[in-house]
């Protein structure tokens, strides 16, 4: 725990010294001042990720990069050193200002931070984890992108600039494991900020802002309880998204309260939409918000911050493309049709086509996944969906789904005829395609959650207010608002917060002595594999956790997990059969045997059938 802790403080160093010397120069260029903490924070957080994604490109993200890195820091500071202390003065001023007020956000920040680093500091468990995010997080740790990594396993191939982000701060090269503390700092990060940016503590307000932050908490919170594979032990990649797309929306609705006109911060958060898609694909339509601002520079003829814009998407989306080509060959992974380069170490596209099918089928189904189910109706498959979820979340599912085209078409309505509301037209559009696209798609809740949340928020709170003028939200809310501006109110939430904490630390005390699997964090010793699971090529033994290499069978389970030390390793011996090494070293990277070039083999490595190539539209590229 202390470690943890200690991590937490390096990494709220960096982040923030790194994202001052950036706010500065943001200045500079587009003359907009960045004044919250958060957001400073923000920038550290999206630089660093870009940072280590680039390193990875040329040489492994450990102590090397670490050294550079605190380099950059340094300079940084110098840079904005002034800046970093007037934040700090603004703190120390609105904490001094109410005495009260100061005690009781400290006494609910060490309980939010006891509870975080306690659960942040147990083992990671989960099959996603053990089997390719710590391996995939391994691999950056000693060898940086490793060109062909996805002919290993088609895991490896989803790359997430997270686990980028993760290297960079594992400090393996410390402690001889690597500590995967970040997802529990953000997790902090987000609950701090979600609890001291509520407008009505210092406004007689409650906007859509402030439901968006008690909702973003009560998912916060809900994390702690997702049992063995909780995100803040695990270096899981559904929370980070999870959290940027909670950030966005929060802080774009902060902007229309503030009727702030200037596209600037709008374009930031344009961009920070483009760099979620970096860390999960599927969170792709959060770069929709990109749209306003580029309309607005446009209108006001502001070509040169255009142009600024466009280069700062470039620069966070150009070392996710690479790291995608060097990883499977391709730009996009797993889409197969942006098919542009022909390198030695390129995936099978039988292998991307499968698994761009499995990855749709596994979120409708949940576990039934034969390629047979790709040509159910949406009406089969939905109703399978919804029978394993919760009931309310299977009606509020069904009822946003009827919601959202109507949404979308007044919201496009009103915003083509030029009608202004409250809030942006951009804000509901943006929730009503994300949902959509997330139903319509891969439906799996364990990221998508949170669009069903803002959805709902989004749309009810704004009907509610544009249909009433604002009147009925104002009286009724407001009265809240008021009621918890006074030192009352901070005392209610802090002994609140003590309960929370106090009640799901002795419940994960009581996980601890009653459940075996709950161990403490060493991953040198996390699999149940055998030695005897271990298949050399070129003098290297790999480790496997599946010995069938026979018929495609996606819909059983497994022998075993990988974890830290089954390194390097496969999700079975299909895959290593049919793979060979570039080179005399790992970090040569692997490609597929001349044999196997134009084999039909699937996802998991497993050969298909005819009627499996025909089911999955690849006649013309395998006979």
């Amino acid at each position: 725990m202390l470690f943890t802790i200690l991590s937490w403080l390096i990494i709220v160093i960096v982040f923030t010294g790194i994202g001052s010397g950036l706010a500065k120069l943001i200045n500079k260029v587009f003359g907009y001042e960045i004044r919250y903490l958060h957001s400073v924070i923000m920038l550290g957080l999206v630089f660093c990720t870009v940072y280590a994604e680039a390193f990875s490109t040329v040489y492994k993200v450990g102590r090397a990069a670490f050294a550079i890195l605190g380099i950059f820091l340094f300079l940084m500071l110098l840079y904005s050193g002034g800046e970093i202390c007037e934040h700090l003065a603004g703190i120390k001023k609105n904490l001094v200002s109410n005495r009260l007020r100061a005690c009781c956000i400290f006494v609910a920040f060490l309980a939010y931070l006891f509870l975080a680093s306690y659960v942040s500091s147990r083992a990671p468990v989960g099959f996603d984890t053990l089997n390719y995010h710590i391996p995939d997080i391994r691999w950056l740790e000693e060898y940086g992108a490793v060109k062909g990594l996805g002919n290993l396993a088609n895991w490896h191939a989803y790359n997430s600039s997270f686990h980028c982000l993760q290297a960079l701060f594992s400090f393996s090269w410390v402690g001889g494991m690597s500590y995967h503390s970040m997802n529990g700092f953000i997790w902090i990060f987000m609950v701090v900020y979600s609890f001291t940016t509520l407008s009505f503590f210092s406004k007689e307000r409650f906007g859509m802002s402030d439901v968006l932050r008690i909702t973003f908490l009560w998912l916060l919170f809900g994390c702690i309880s997702w049992g063995n594979n909780e995100p803040l032990a695990a270096p899981m990649t559904d929370f980070l998204p999870m959290c940027l797309v909670g950030y966005i929306f929060v802080e774009w609705s902060s902007l229309n309260e503030r009727a702030v006109d200037n596209e600037v911060p709008y374009g930031l958060l344009g961009i920070l939409g483009i760099f979620a898609a970096s860390v999960k694909l599927s969170a792709a339509t959060l770069a929709l918000f990109a749209i306003k601002p580029c309309v607005g520079l446009i209108k006001r003829h502001r070509y040169g911050d255009l142009l600024g814009f466009a280069c700062l998407g470039i620069a966070v989306t150009a070392p996710f493309l690479v790291r995608n080509v060097i990883i499977s060959g391709y730009l996009l992974y797993p889409v197969a049709g942006i098919d542009i380069f022909n390198v030695d170490w390129k995936m099978p596209r039988s292998v991307i086509v499968s698994d761009n099918v499995y990855i749709r089928l596994f979120a409708r189904n949940e576990g039934s996944y034969p390629y047979e189910n790709v040509n159910m109706s949406f009406k089969e498959w939905f109703e399978v969906w919804q029978k394993r979820h919760y009931s309310w979340h299977a009606m509020g599912a069904l009822r946003n789904l009827i919601a959202a085209p109507c949404i979308l078409v007044v919201s496009l309505y009103m915003m083509l005829r030029k009608r202004k509301g409250n809030y942006d037209h951009i804000l509901y559009i943006e929730a009503a395609v994300s949902f959509m696209f997330l139903i319509l798609s891969a439906p799996s809740l364990r990221f998508g959650m949170i669009w069903l949340y803002v959805f709902t928020v989004v749309c009810v709170y704004g009907m509610v207010d544009n249909i009433t003028g604002g009147a009925v939200v104002k009286e009724s809310l407001t009265k809240i608002a008021a009621s918890l501006q006074n030192n009352r109110g901070y005392t209610v939430m802090t002994l609140i917060v003590i309960l929370f904490c106090s009640v799901n630390f002795q419940r994960m005390l009581l996980d601890d002595a009653f459940d075996a699997k709950i161990i403490p964090k060493d991953y040198i010793h996390v699999s149940d594999l055998d030695d005897e699971y271990t298949y050399e090529i070129s003098g290297h033994k790999f480790y496997y956790t599946n010995s069938d290499s026979g018929k495609n069978r996606t819909d059983e389970g497994y022998d075993g997990l990988l974890g830290y030390d089954r390194f390097p390793g496969s999700c079975n011996l299909a895959y290593l059969k049919k793979m060979e090494m570039r080179g005399n070293k790992l970090s040569d990277g692997f490609r597929v045997k001349e044999e196997f070039r134009n084999y039909a083999y699937g996802h998991s490595g497993y050969d298909l059938s005819p009627e499996e190539i025909k089911l999955l539209g690849l006649e013309r590229y395998y006979q």
